[in-house]
């Protein structure tokens, strides 16, 4: 159990809602049993920090080098044999997001921010290499350019999209050719570096949401108050949103006072936390929004295609950033219409800490939250599992013993960028684990999420952040 928390509760087993499927008369059989064998290859200590990614034969990532300066490395799947390295930068881009390569089709290549003569500036040049290789296939910015969101693709995938400043202080949309590096646009007209990024064309100006059109030009702005129903809120108490066919989805943190005793322990209320609103793209107008309840639901990760929520209630206690204590905790998991924002489902669960924290970063060990893939988690609520589909709910079946542990730690680049207050950058990674929380040697499957397959091998980090490979046989 979960060493930190003086919980002393007895919780049972839940109540369902909605149409879903009743918790009595399992089978005796395990959902999702059905595991690949695989045979363990190698281990890489490299200390990566961010999830390997396949770019053709060549396995690209993020690492921390001997000297721990920032770096982009290549591998071969087969053997694990590091193909080349080169130096990297997060530009400006905000510590919570990480650092990730991005990777191109036809001809396969991985792009990366590469840094100018002086780290701590942000001054960068955007490179793309051939993956296999380290070959430069072109190069923009000449190490000028400064970036605060990380650079993706758009159209079709043909344009490379970033938000950025060329040479100066004004702020926007750049647009490169994905296979030349030729600049397509430039809309820096913004002097307000404040601005980033926070979902597919949508920004955060520090007191508003703004949608960008393709040019980069602003299609509406509206204020934090009337997106969210007037409610005081803020992303500095934690975001996340996705675009999903013409529908922007998420939670913005409020804003409320913590209670700190004389002796250094923080408290803070676990109701009311998050505003989830559902938003149309087109016009900026709120769809509906859900005070008190969040798409950050701890290790049960948002994915937009499978949309579910959660209501978090009680209280939590820290002592030097560790969660000490949890006072009359409940997790309500629903899952919901992105365009309505009624419930599908809906899952009254007792103490769930996996749902209410991400493991690792506040929860230590314990491990009540496993997933199983893209869209099942085994879930442990007091001395009972149960498996959750996130488009239908819990299901009758029994959950597998084994699947992945979500992580999420920080990474100091022992570095800082003059216009960010912090040099510790959010890592996330999932990792092959048993139901009590043990890593796994080699994992009973190998999904996307989790890692990049290439050739017959699949790669992923171990909790401790080194890279592993093994083979399905």
């Amino acid at each position: 159990m979960l060493l930190l928390l003086a919980v002393t509760l007895v919780v049972t087993a839940g109540s369902v809602e909605i149409g879903s499927p009743s918790q009595r008369d399992r089978p005796s059989a395990s959902a999702g049993s059905e595991s690949t064998r695989f045979q363990f290859l190698w281990e890489q200590r490299i200390q990566a920090v961010e999830q390997p990614v396949a770019a053709d034969r060549a396995i690209v990532f993020h690492a921390l080098g001997e000297n721990g300066q920032l770096q982009v490395v290549s591998l071969d799947p087969a053997t694990g044999e590091i193909l080349w390295t080169s130096p990297a930068s997060p530009s400006e881009v905000a510590p919570e997001r990480g650092v990730r390569v991005l990777t191109l089709e036809k001809p396969s290549l991985v792009v990366w921010m590469q840094p100018g003569d002086y780290m701590p500036s942000g001054d960068v040049a955007l490179v793309a290499a051939d993956a296999w290789t380290g070959k430069i296939i072109w190069r923009f910015g000449n190490r000028w350019l400064r970036v605060t969101a990380p650079p993706a693709t758009c159209h079709e995938n043909r344009v490379i999209c970033l938000t950025g400043s060329l040479a100066g202080p004004r702020y926007g949309m750049i647009m490169i050719d994905a296979a030349t590096g030729r600049m397509l646009l430039s809309n820096t007209s913004d002097d307000r570096k404040s601005v980033r990024e926070i979902a597919e064309r949508l920004r955060d100006s520090g007191t508003a949401l703004e949608r960008l059109n393709e040019d980069g030009s602003v299609r509406w702005s509206r204020p934090y108050a009337a997106l969210f129903g007037e409610r005081q809120v803020s992303p500095e108490q934690g975001w996340t949103f996705a675009l999903h066919h013409g529908t922007y989805v998420g939670s913005f943190g409020m804003v409320r006072p913590l209670s700190t005793s004389d002796r250094g322990r923080v408290s803070r209320s676990l109701d009311d936390r998050f505003v989830t609103a559902g938003i149309d793209a087109d016009t900026g107008r709120t769809l509906w929004t859900k005070s008190g309840m969040s798409v950050i639901c701890g290790d049960l990760e948002f994915d937009v295609d499978h949309p579910v929520r959660c209501r978090q209630q009680g209280k939590a206690v820290w002592v030097e950033g560790r969660l000490a204590d949890l006072v009359r905790p409940s997790v309500i998991l629903e899952g919901f219409d992105l365009v309505s924002g009624h419930a599908t489902w809906r899952w009254r669960l007792g103490a769930v800490a996996g749902l209410m924290f991400v493991s690792g970063k506040a929860t230590g060990d314990y491990r009540d939250v496993l997933r199983i893939d893209r869209t099942k988690y085994a879930i442990e609520s007091g001395d009972q599992r149960f498996l959750l589909d996130m488009d239908k709910g819990p299901l009758v079946d029994s959950p597998p013993e084994v699947g992945w542990c979500r992580i999420e730690s920080e990474v100091n680049l022992l570095f800082q960028i003059r216009a960010l207050d912090t040099s510790m950058y959010t890592k996330r990674n999932w990792y092959p684990c048993t139901s009590s929380g043990l890593e796994k040697r080699t994992p009973s499957s190998a999904p996307a999420f989790a890692g990049a397959r290439t050739s017959g091998v699949f790669v992923w980090l171990g909790r401790d952040g080194s890279v592993r490979a093994a083979r399905s046989t």
